[in-house]
């Protein structure tokens, strides 16, 4: 796995990206640090709570719901 990635300029005015709300945004951009070098992570909400956002108080209703709304756009 990668120590650190570069994220892209452009994502900031991706047409796809910005159909999502912000905290979609935030957590999709934050996911991308911890995927493995074939861009995979796992996809159980508890996992992403733990391992990418472990300092939100988002529920895990909450992060299963922001991850329908990537898997949608």
């Amino acid at each position: 796995m990668a120590k650190a990635r570069m994220l892209h300029k452009k994502i900031s005015i991706s047409m796809q990206v910005n159909k999502l709300p912000l905290p979609t945004r935030l957590l999709f951009t934050w996911m991308i640090a911890h995927a493995d070098d074939e861009g995979r992570l796992r996809g159980e909400p508890a996992y992403i709570k733990a391992t990418v956002v472990p300092m939100t108080n988002w529920s895990l209703k909450k992060i299963d719901n922001y991850l329908r709304q990537i898997e949608n756009v």
